[in-house]
This record gives C-alpha cells, sequence and structure tokens, in this order.
C-alpha cells in the first residue's frame, strides 16, 4: 500500500450507503407498523373473546335473555346516578371482572368516558359522558338521560361498544322485555358487541369507521377516509351472540350491515326493497 493513501469512505460511497439505509428503512418502518397493529389487535381480539365469554356466563343465567339499555333511573328530579347495570357493559361485567377489556389498545377517536359526577347523592356508579375530540367529557350529569357503569370504570375510556338493534333500549317501560336468543334467527351472525368508537353502536358506520367523529359537516369528510378511522389493519373486533370474536374488514361490515346488526329486518323499512347493504340503503355519504 502506497504512503498517504486514506482509509475513510469516499463522498460518494457515504451517500450510496445512506441511500441504501434509507431504502431499507422505507421497506420495513410499515412492516413494524403493520407488525405493532397486528399485535394490538390480538390483544384486542383476546379481549373480545372474554367479552363473548362474560354475555354468555350472563345469558345463561338469566334464561337465555340478551342485555339491555336503559336511562329511566336518571331522569329528573331524581339526583342520583342510575344503578350500574343500566347497560350492556355494566351487566356483563360481573362476568369478566377487569376493565381493561373495554378499552381498545388501538382506539384514538371519539370514546365514552366513565367517571364520577360528585354533584351525584351516591357513589355507586360512574355516569358516562361522551369525550369529543379536543373538547374533553362532556357531562351527561344526572339531570336528563344518563347511563352508568360500575363504580371501578371510573376516569376509564369505554371504546367497546354494543349493539342496539340487539340490546333493546326499554327506557321507563318496565313491562318491555329484552331479546332471548330465540327471536335471533342466526346468533352466530348477529353482532352483539364492537369494536366502536362509542358506548354503543347502531351497526352504521360506528362501526365501519370506529373513530370518526359522530357530530354533523365533518363526519361526512371523515367517512371517505377509512385506513384513519379503523381500527385493527383497515377492520374491527365483533363479538357475535353466541360468544365468539372475530375480526371484520371494513368493505365486509358495510356490504352486510343488515344481517349483521338488524336480522330481523330483512329487508330493513320497506319489505319490497330488496336492498340490503350499508351503501345501498344509505349512501356513502349518510351519517348513521
Amino acid at each position: 500500500m502506497r504512503k498517504g493513501c486514506s482509509k475513510a469512505f469516499t463522498l460518494i460511497e457515504l451517500l450510496v450507503v445512506i441511500a441504501i439505509i434509507a431504502i431499507l428503512a422505507a421497506i420495513l418502518f410499515p412492516v413494524f407498523s403493520q407488525a405493532r397493529e397486528k399485535a394490538r389487535q390480538a390483544s384486542c381480539l383476546s379481549n373480545m373473546k372474554n367479552i363473548g365469554l362474560g354475555l354468555m356466563q350472563y345469558v345463561q343465567d338469566y334464561d337465555e335473555t340478551l342485555t339491555f339499555t336503559t336511562s329511566c333511573a336518571a331522569q329528573p328530579p331524581v339526583l342520583e346516578i342510575p344503578e350500574p347495570h343500566s347497560i350492556p357493559q355494566g351487566q356483563v361485567h360481573p362476568y369478566v371482572r377487569n376493565v381493561q377489556v373495554w378499552q381498545c389498545p388501538s382506539s384514538k377517536g371519539l370514546a365514552a368516558h366513565a367517571r364520577i359526577f360528585p354533584e351525584v347523592a351516591n357513589g355507586r356508579a360512574a355516569l358516562i359522558s361522551i369525550e369529543w375530540p379536543d373538547e374533553g367529557p362532556r357531562g351527561l350529569g344526572p339531570y336528563g338521560d344518563a347511563w352508568s357503569l360500575p363504580r371501578e370504570f371510573h376516569l376509564l375510556k369505554v371504546t367497546i361498544g354494543y349493539a342496539e338493534p340487539v340490546m333493546l333500549n326499554l327506557n321507563c317501560v318496565w313491562g318491555n322485555r329484552p331479546l332471548t336468543l330465540a327471536q335471533l334467527p342466526t346468533p352466530a351472525d348477529t353482532v352483539a358487541f364492537v369494536d366502536s368508537g362509542a358506548f354503543s353502536s347502531c351497526g352504521g358506520r360506528r362501526s365501519i369507521w370506529a373513530d370518526s367523529p359522530f357530530g354533523e359537516g365533518a363526519a361526512h369528510r371523515w367517512q371517505l377516509r377509512v385506513p384513519n378511522n379503523t381500527r385493527h389493519l383497515l377492520g374491527n373486533v365483533h363479538v357475535f351472540s353466541d360468544g365468539h370474536a372475530k375480526w371484520l374488514q371494513w368493505s365486509y361490515i358495510a356490504n352486510n350491515c343488515v344481517a349483521l346488526f338488524h336480522p330481523t329486518k330483512i329487508r330493513w323499512n320497506n319489505p319490497k326493497d330488496p336492498r340490503k347493504t350499508f351503501w345501498e340503503i344509505w349512501g356513502p355519504e349518510h351519517n348513521m
């Protein structure tokens, strides 16, 4: 080797190495991101399976009757929280006994925020309020409709919702009865709990786009941003009425939403209307 010959990289060699590293990073970072999300999806699926098992235990204890909703106890002038079993999450929770299963690890949008209101006379339960992006929780309080959860839900963001068409709202008519498994044509195909952005899901975009805001105006723009609003790789996890849990792609939910959420409404509101999909019935811009 000649004297004075340098062993350092030349500028071109250094630029080539940097370019190769940048290319590898561009290729591998999305893979790592998908791997992390796949792990969170597996965690959410495990949580939802536990919810499904809890639902089945509840159903067996109550003669195959499904859970329900009621806001009656919160009506004025009664200044106290309703019982902690006023919504399905509170009814199933004693069989699950872990509040963390009601919070999706990938949720980043609208959530039901459970907190105990200091002005309420007793502390048996935490009221539900909805947390809007950049605004914090909007308290419902004891004045007007309110729902409650067991006390241990305090400060938890509930991001697992129940399916409203199956978990009936009895209001204050105690003569009404919740649905039973026998009334569902296909329990194994009927959604009971949803990896959704609020404490309940009507089966429309609240299930398809779990992290979309619900307000008017901006809602239509958010609906079109499907990849940003699904939680788990273009899909969400659902618990069915027979207790099993499954990940579903957003397009499958959209094209089968009536069968998944409204099994008793085969033709929706019009018996002569053969349309059965979210897109055909409401259109992609509908704020459901």
